[in-house]
């Protein structure tokens, strides 16, 4: 059984190598690692080349600068693998043996279509121990809400769904795409697996993240997903619907919170005039009996 990971790169000379070197250096070796260089301006072109001049396994792309969704979706054109994994330039995988343990516990419990794992120091959501399951609404938005839905780095995925589906990242948003791409994959997947170990390290200190930076079109991305969302899978039950709803007001209030970022210069009453935008565009959105005119 193989394995693609997807490693898209812009700018990430300081912490490619680091990177690449944690997934070559797999005890667990039917890999495939796309590399995908999306019109880097400093010397990552320069460097991955010279890191997977001698590794056949390695598939570099190089294109003009996209994004990162369009060079995801550039790498799943080429991906061969039976399962597919995400790797981000500047994070790396922990250990040596990550890989064969987790392919194993695949193998064990029937190859779900969708086998999470955990990041070095995770706190997102409660600890659920290893084991397997059919994939239902409940554990859907128990995921939404502790946002272990958010991210792609812990999870593997399987090529023929993603393939037969048409699934793919959305092209032209800096935020949350990670979000609206696991949510059209889950709503076709069946079974999903938890692997109990931390095998990934997620590097939060890198600030040129764009979980970092102030964002002025933040907004405009988080409710440009949260319709996208409604539209997929709010229909499918009330678990959906009200994690959908308590994301949303999350997102809402975290960007009032940005606001008061340094880095916006926004004049204290273009500020405030946001806000109340924020609010009144919202306020009908409801958990229950709590709206979120109640939060704002």
């Amino acid at each position: 059984m193989k394995i693609s990971i997807i490693v898209p790169v812009y700018n990430g000379e300081k912490y490619f190598s680091e990177c690449i070197q944690s997934i070559l250096d797999q005890s667990f070796t039917d890999i495939e690692v796309v590399v995908i260089n999306d019109g880097s301006t400093d010397g990552s072109l320069s460097l991955i080349k010279s890191c997977v001049q001698n590794d056949s396994r390695v598939v570099v792309i190089n294109q003009k600068n996209k994004g990162v969704s369009a060079a995801r979706n550039a790498g799943l054109s080429k991906a061969k693998g039976d399962y597919i994994m995400f790797v981000d330039a500047d994070d790396y995988i922990v250990r040596k043996d990550a890989l064969e343990p987790l392919i194993d516990f695949a193998k064990e419990n029937s190859n779900p279509d969708i086998v999470c794992f955990r990041r070095v120091g995770d706190t997102r959501g409660h600890r659920v121990s290893s084991g397997y399951s059919k994939l239902n609404d409940n554990i859907i938005g128990r995921m939404i809400v502790d946002e272990t839905i958010n991210t792609l780095w812990d999870k593997l995925y399987k090529k023929s769904i993603i393939k037969e589906n048409s699934i793919k990242f959305p092209v032209g948003i800096r935020m949350a795409e990670d979000l609206l791409f696991n949510v059209q994959y889950f709503c076709e997947a069946k079974t999903i697996g938890f692997f109990d170990e931390e095998l990934y390290y997620y590097r939060e200190d890198n600030q040129e993240s764009a979980t970092k930076k102030y964002m002025p079109n933040k907004y405009d991305d988080l409710m440009y997903v949260n319709r996208k969302m409604s539209e997929i899978i709010d229909s499918r039950s009330k678990a959906i619907g009200n994690a959908l709803s308590y994301i949303r007001i999350k997102n809402v209030l975290s960007c009032v919170r940005d606001l008061h970022n340094e880095a916006c210069a926004l004049s204290e009453a273009d500020k405030k005039k946001l806000a109340r935008q924020y609010k009144s565009d919202n306020g009908s959105t409801k958990i229950g009996r709590a709206s979120c005119r109640e939060r704002v």
